[in-house]
């Protein structure tokens, strides 16, 4: 269903008028119209009792990006790694992703040990946890815009991935 900007929060109904989700997020690009998310009211009705205590399960505080191999910022030859990853496009003030330095650009290729290529699939594992829980995120940070594009041997590649990979525990409240 189409939303506009602003109905984050607010309920989705169906044609006979039923609440059946709250409406989360719309991507807001032209190019991706009508590219929409809502949790389930199911899903919305088991979460009520943290959300009247004040936990709010499964809050990261990024806003993510699925990218393929050759929209990537780095390389696989660089990285090791092939298919797609998440970007980080931004990061809430006080989250529990600034709070472990994430920043735009951060590429994520794992988190508990499981590869992440779209928004689902981060979805399926921080719904599987509870608040307080934690997740183990691997990716790489974006490198110096003069690295982008750039030929590197084998060495190079080596010491960049070295340099640039990251394995951060995030607690989720």
């Amino acid at each position: 269903a189409p939303l506009n900007a602003g109905n984050s929060g607010g309920p989705l109904f169906n044609q006979l008028g039923q609440v059946i989700g709250v409406n989360t997020f719309s991507s807001g690009r032209a190019a991706s119209q009508n590219q929409n998310a809502a949790i389930a009211v199911d899903r919305v009705k088991s979460m009520l009792a943290d959300l009247e205590a004040g936990k709010n399960s499964g809050y990261v505080g990024w806003q993510l990006l699925p990218l393929t191999g050759g929209q990537l910022p780095l390389r696989p030859r660089t990285t090791g790694r092939q298919g797609s990853a998440l970007v980080v496009l931004s990061v809430d003030a006080g989250s529990p992703a600034d709070k472990k330095r994430f920043d735009f650009g951060d590429t994520i290729y794992e988190i508990d040990g499981t590869p992440v290529r779209k928004f689902q699939d981060v979805c399926d594992i921080v719904n599987s946890k509870a608040s307080g829980d934690t997740i183990r995120v691997e990716g790489y940070r974006f490198p110096p815009l003069a690295l982008y594009g750039a030929r590197l041997n084998s060495l190079q590649s080596a010491i960049l991935r070295g340099g640039l990979h990251f394995r951060r525990t995030i607690k989720l409240r």
